[in-house]
Formats: C-alpha cells, sequence, structure tokens
C-alpha cells in the first residue's frame, strides 16, 4: 500500500526468517556452553603454561627446545585433555542408517 514501509528484506526476499526457511532455532544454552567451555579450556591451558613456567623460574632451570617442542605437539594432538565438554566419541551401531549407508574408502 502507498505510505507503508516494506518489511525489512521483502524487496530482495532476505527478510525471511530461518524459522520459515526450515532452520531449527538457535541453541542458546548449547551455544553458551560451548563458550564457556571454551574459555574454562583456554584459562586451564594457560594456568598450567604459567605454573610450569613459574616452577622453572623458581627452580632457575630452562626447558630444552625438544623438550618445548615435545611438549605443544602433544597439546596440538591432545588439547581436549583440558576440555570439560564430553569428549566420547558415538559408538557406530549397524542399526543406525547414517552408519549402514556411510561407503568405505
Amino acid at each position: 500500500a502507498v505510505g507503508e514501509a516494506p518489511e525489512p528484506g521483502a524487496a530482495d526476499g532476505a527478510g525471511a526468517s530461518a524459522e520459515r526457511a526450515g532452520a531449527p532455532p538457535l541453541d542458546t544454552r548449547a551455544l553458551a556452553s560451548y563458550v564457556g567451555a571454551t574459555a574454562l579450556q583456554f584459562s586451564l591451558l594457560a594456568a598450567t603454561a604459567k605454573g610450569l613456567d613459574a616452577a622453572l623460574l623458581a627452580w632457575g632451570k630452562t626447558l630444552p627446545t625438544p623438550v618445548t617442542f615435545v611438549l605443544f605437539a602433544a597439546l596440538a594432538v591432545r588439547s581436549r585433555f583440558f576440555s570439560p565438554l564430553d569428549n566420547r566419541r558415538p559408538k557406530a551401531a549397524k542399526s543406525d542408517s547414517v552408519f549402514r549407508t556411510r561407503k568405505q574408502p
């Protein structure tokens, strides 16, 4: 109608909400859980590194370069050690349709 403001995105169809498009609603509890867990994991990792640094400084020692390399390589591979979230992998059941239709190379 004349004089009425068009709905946002009405001209190009970009204003369709996620719910109308069939997308599930945003799970804010899960999002907050992941953000909090990431912050906690970062804090634990930083505190561990700071504690190791303080201990070595108190003893007047430094870590040799190969030991530092192995330490950071292990943390890169196994950083889930510091994660407060459940890290277990799902069990593959033959009755699950996702695993039944899966092709192996």
